[in-house]
């Protein structure tokens, strides 16, 4: 059976313990949600669970996490009454018997406040935070949730309940380096989650941080444009955006408050709260002040500002960084290609020519080498290339990286990685011959054709398309062009 129909009985812990199915409830990111009756008529929750994209592995680790999710016993977690694997009762799917909750979501909750533009009282703001910690705090010492995010904080009687915290990772042995990929709400994700590393505490309270922004500001931290790449830009957002403080949407939010929501937000894990008692505490603290307490509001804020303006331009560093060895990667692929053409062409000569022999010579330089006549490498033609950090337009193209191939004498040609739009991912490399203008003043004795130097191009690129001192003709490269160059060092 792949799915539950009203008047379907499905069981607990024994098999005289029999819940009807009443109705369908809805979808949920793991299975379908329904309404379920005991004997005298008390609400349950069923949550069927997919599990055919599962490998064995991952099936062993879901049976685990919804075991241990059994264990879990706290006002603040919705309480799973019993984990079936799909092995007990073959006729009936994997599922979880659970505590009804009957009043919605927090996600709802802060919908309607949003569009009443009515925020939270701060007792309770503080009420609810002490909630989700707590209930945090019980989860964690059995699960890591990975999933924490509005629309999984029921609310039942007034009391804020954490849900669908058995589908997560599991903190124990064998499985704390497992993954389930994807489970995370992208808006909720924290950095390191990105790189689907092994999942720690520290994930669930920069979720929970985020959550925490929302209650105190109905705002969400992070403005996201979407440029196509719906995940790549929520991606970003996580790594790089610092969110502004919680008291610029919510002037009357304690800088105690606002602190603590900005640590458990902080881009680095080690950075943020080590524990849910660290949390709770300083929560219990934000509310003691003394008559003999000076009043730091404003350094403190200061401290803040400053630290937000030194992580953002961290951030962005980084962000630079790795954009930059990505690009470089990429260079150094079709590179390779130009590369493997020189390759080709001195093993091809050496095979047939009895008389010289050519060799490649390998520079120090990454984007660089260089062919020589075998018994020197102090004359050969030597080609390099250099990757942009941001392309160069040109013409039509986006210009990725740009490079020079040159013969002793300083004939040659350079060669440009481009792509025809920005959403290519490698691009095609063409090459730029240079001749003196005839009608022109020379202002070198540079033999003919030759490519400009690196330090030319940023500038001559420019100009080429117009009436210059410097004639250039545009060609798809072609490995044949090496071989007017090459011949220039058999003649030494």
């Amino acid at each position: 059976m792949l799915d539950l129909r009203q008047g379907d009985i499905v069981f607990g812990n024994t098999d005289d313990t029999k819940y009807e199915i009443t109705r369908f409830i809805g979808n949920g990111q793991f299975g379908i949600v329904y309404e379920a009756s005991d004997d005298l008529g008390r609400k349950f929750a069923v949550k069927t669970v997919l599990t055919a994209g599962l490998d064995d592995q991952a099936i062993s680790v879901f049976v685990n996490e919804g075991k241990l999710a059994t264990q879990i016993k706290h006002e603040n977690v919705i309480e799973v009454l019993f984990f079936h694997d799909g092995i007990q009762y073959s006729s009936l799917p994997p599922y979880m018997l659970m505590e009804y909750a009957d009043e919605g979501n927090l996600e709802k909750l802060l919908k309607t406040r949003r569009h009443n533009s009515d925020l939270f009282t701060l007792e309770q703001i503080k009420n609810t935070f002490l909630q989700l910690c707590s209930g945090m705090k019980a989860i964690n010492e059995k699960l890591v949730h990975r999933d924490i995010k509005p629309d999984n904080i029921l609310v039942n009687q007034g009391i804020y309940k954490i849900t669908d915290f058995g589908l997560s990772k599991v903190v124990g042995l064998a499985t704390r380096s497992q993954t389930f990929k994807g489970i995370n709400h992208i808006k909720y994700c924290a950095p390191e989650a990105w790189h689907l590393g092994r999942n720690e505490l520290g994930m669930d309270i920069y979720s929970m941080g985020i959550v925490f922004y929302e209650i105190a500001t109905l705002q969400f931290p992070y403005s996201v444009e979407i440029s196509g790449d719906f995940i790549d830009d929520w991606k970003k957002a996580h790594l790089i955006q610092m969110p502004n403080d919680p008291k610029e949407y919510n002037p009357s939010l304690p800088i105690e408050l606002s602190q603590i929501i900005l640590e458990m937000m902080s881009k680095r894990a080690s950075d943020r709260y080590s524990s849910w008692d660290q949390i709770i505490e300083r929560l219990d603290m934000s509310s003691v002040s003394t008559n003999t307490e000076r009043d730091v509001s404003q350094l403190i804020e200061r401290a803040v500002e400053i630290h937000t303006k030194k992580e953002q331009e961290r951030l962005l560093k980084e962000e630079n960084a790795r954009n930059a060895r990505e690009r470089a990667n990429i260079v150094d692929y079709c590179f390779s290609e130009i590369r493997d053409h020189a390759i080709n062409l001195v093993e091809t000569f050496n095979r047939y020519s009895e008389f010289a022999k050519l060799k490649l010579f390998k520079n120090s330089q990454r984007f660089e080498f260089s062919i020589c006549p075998a018994q020197s490498s102090a004359h050969g033609v030597k080609v390099s290339v250099h990757p942009l950090n941001e392309n160069v337009q040109f013409k039509e193209y986006l210009v990725k990286a740009w490079g020079v191939v040159m013969a002793p004498s300083g004939k040659g040609f350079n060669i440009l990685l481009v792509a025809e739009d920005a959403d290519e991912v490698y691009g095609k490399w063409i090459t730029f011959h240079v001749r003196h203008n005839p009608i022109a003043k020379r202002k070198d004795k540079r033999l003919e054709p030759f490519p400009f130097n690196l330090d030319e191009i940023a500038k001559e690129i420019e100009l080429i398309s117009g009436m210059h001192i410097y004639v250039v003709d545009q060609s798809i490269f072609d490995p044949k062009m090496f071989d007017p160059l090459v011949d220039e060092l058999l003649e030494k």
